[in-house]
């Protein structure tokens, strides 16, 4: 299904036949253009508990090799995050934004977003939805995976259906 296809784009499983391009460029294996290009917020976010919400957007953009403190400071504020908190003390709709500021935070090429509202309160899923515009205007793919129809009829320019792989 779909959670396969995400892999395979993001390299995290083997292309068992066929191929997978990004940006007109087949995926690494190892891949390293991906974490440059591509922002991805999995459909189970796995977060570093230890960490303050800060700590670990630098822990990121450090991985990423870029500067990204103006972006995630506009994010935070945009999504009423704040950077202090600690991680193991945040509710699933706050862990859910600090999954959409590390996604954007590195201005990606593309996007790939499994279930990005998922735990998100009605107001902060509206400026979601608006950062997302605001990506797609500046150029940005996105790949948004959504069983929510009213959802992907708002965001979607272009619908694909994935049934058993197909």
């Amino acid at each position: 299904g779909q959670a396969a296809v995400i892999r395979i784009l993001l390299a995290l499983v083997p292309i068992a036949s066929g191929t997978a391009a990004i940006l007109g460029q087949p995926v690494d294996p190892r891949g390293h253009r991906i974490r440059r290009d591509v922002g991805y917020l999995p459909g189970t976010l796995g977060l570093y508990k230890g960490m303050r919400v800060g700590e670990y957007f630098d822990y990121l953009a450090r991985l990423r090799r870029r500067h990204c403190r103006a972006r995630i400071d506009e994010l935070c504020e945009r999504l009423v995050l704040d950077a202090r908190a600690r991680i193991d003390s945040l509710s699933k709709g706050t862990r859910q934004n600090v999954g959409v500021v590390q996604a954007l935070m590195h201005e990606p090429k593309v996007l790939v977003l499994d279930e990005p509202t998922s735990g998100l309160d009605p107001i902060v899923q509206r400026e979601f939805e608006n950062l997302l515009a605001e990506e797609v205007a500046r150029g940005c793919g996105v790949l948004l995976s959504s069983h929510v129809m009213s959802e992907v009829e708002r965001v979607a320019s272009r619908v694909a259906i994935i049934d058993d792989g197909h």
